[in-house]
């Protein structure tokens, strides 16, 4: 049966119970069948369909509306703000919870289908967002739900750029599914590898592994709802609609500046250069030959979609690796939520739904300063699910039982060498030198290292422990080999 409106309806019922719980709207009683289930997928989703709109809930692969004639998808989403921001009365502090499921693959389907008549295009043509604020920081049952208030909705249509990069990703996923029924016996032992196409989609990842779905990525949702919340991101004027295009721009770079310094480049892009550089400058080198006077690449609105994390790596005049590789700063509250499984972490997101752009240099001699290194070229890599799985895991693990448990200790740094061997190391002002027992490089390739000027001054305190602002790094060793076998674009 088709659920029929006009535009007018719609914002009259949904303006009628943005500000109020699910629990308040939900006049056909959904949630009882939440009272003695801890988890129902998509509870949200039931009572805007059933209890405010007023239609059953289906699993068909088409738009849940026809609105004003068209076609359009109904997607019920949970937002949150980060931990830091909880008590923020802003609401473009707001973020997706997690990414959106749009509709399954369907192998059997896909490799027979136009983009402009695919299940796909058919749910993403026209979009509306309904938005309810997932106020809790734990996992909570299916019935606790009810708590949560609405914010509002959102009718969405991409944009013609947006379109292309869909239809990109698309057309990769469809000629992987021709690829594999032309090739294998089982073609349908073999659609779970589908996963690993998320290294070369733009907006997509594909999950589960067992019957593949296309998922808009978190990133992708984030922008979705910084538009509703007026949250504006810069638009390039270049047009990018795949990585095969990105790579052409970023091989034109190569071309231009391979083997010039820093510096030259730098000049060269009529970029100033601060009184004090660090690596900051090389993110900033990149958004200006893309023609952006913006500080970062998340800053534009294209590389905040894809997720493209851009890292500097500084060989040694031999082409080893000088130093290991930091990331972001550690928000302890964020990183274990209650009953949060690994999979659905911060740290899990951030590795596996992102691209990493490494920028690298090489140092003409050892310990050369900063501006005086070398352009060699770039290197695109995604983490691979056996580093996610065998590497990454066990450090998140291990950092999550010190922290459940309350094993966080703070020990003394001792002399290892020489006449004071076995003595505390005392720092400049006059304090002992200490470190947490956090997860070291010696044990891990993604370790956790503090940093601070000041050992008078540490401002995270975590079971107790004071420490430096806590930072999450990977060996620099390990990644400049795992990237050998990687082409420079």
């Amino acid at each position: 049966m088709d659920h029929i409106f006009t535009r007018k309806e719609l914002d009259e019922k949904l303006f009628g119970v943005t500000g109020r719980t699910l629990g308040e709207v939900d006049v056909n009683c959904v949630f009882n069948k939440a009272i003695d289930k801890p988890k129902i997928t998509g509870i949200a989703g039931d009572v805007i369909e059933q209890s405010v709109l007023g239609y059953p809930a289906d699993n068909k692969q088409e738009p849940d509306l026809i609105v004003d004639g068209l076609h359009t998808e109904l997607k019920t989403t949970g937002l949150r703000k980060p931990k830091k921001l909880e008590n923020s009365n802003d609401d473009i502090d707001f973020i997706a919870k997690e990414g959106i499921s749009i509709t399954a693959v369907s192998p059997e389907y896909i490799t027979s289908q136009e983009f402009e008549d695919s299940f796909l295009w058919h749910k993403m043509e026209h979009m509306l967002f309904v938005f309810y604020h997932y106020n809790s920081y734990q996992v909570v049952p299916a019935y606790d739900y009810s708590t949560f208030k609405i914010l509002g909705h959102h009718f969405y249509e991409f944009s013609d750029e947006d379109r292309e990069i869909i239809y990109n990703d698309w057309k990769i996923v469809r000629d992987k599914v021709e690829e594999i029924q032309k090739a294998s016996s089982n073609p349908k032992a073999e659609y779970p590898s589908l996963t690993k196409l998320r290294s070369e989609l733009m907006y997509f990842d594909l999950a589960p592994k067992k019957s593949p779905r296309f998922r808009l990525k978190k990133d992708v949702a984030n922008g979705i709802i910084g538009e509703f919340f007026n949250r504006k991101l810069e638009k390039l004027q270049t047009k990018i609609t795949s990585y095969s295009e990105l790579d052409q721009l970023l091989h034109h770079f190569t071309m231009l500046y391979k083997g010039k310094s820093l510096r030259e480049i730098a000049t060269d892009l009529n970029l100033e250069l601060p009184n004090a550089v660090n690596k900051n400058i090389v993110e900033r080198i990149i958004t200006k030959f893309f023609g952006s006077e913006k500080q970062k690449l998340r800053q534009i609105d294209l590389f905040s979609k894809i997720g493209l994390i851009p890292k500097t790596i500084v060989l040694n005049p031999n082409g080893g690796r000088t130093e290991d590789i930091k990331f972001d700063k550690i928000d302890f509250e964020e990183w274990f939520v209650d009953g949060e499984e690994y999979e659905d972490s911060y740290l899990y997101d951030f590795f596996y739904n992102h691209k990493f752009l490494f920028m690298i240099f090489q140092e003409p001699e050892k310990e050369s300063p900063l501006l005086e290194n070398q352009f060699v070229g770039f290197k695109r890599y995604s983490f691979t699910d056996d580093f996610v799985e065998n590497e990454l895991k066990p450090y998140y693990d291990e950092l999550k039982r010190l922290i459940v448990n309350k094993e966080i200790r703070e020990e003394p740094v001792l002399y290892k060498t020489g006449a004071r061997k076995g003595q505390p190391i005392i720092n400049p002002k006059g304090t002992r030198k200490t470190e947490v027992n956090f997860p070291k490089s010696k044990d891990y390739l993604v370790f956790t290292r503090g940093s601070g000027v000041d050992s008078s001054k540490k401002p995270v305190e975590l079971n107790g422990v004071k420490m430096y602002t806590q930072y999450f790094w990977l060996k620099g060793k390990w990644i400049v080999d795992e990237l050998e076998t990687e082409r420079y674009i």
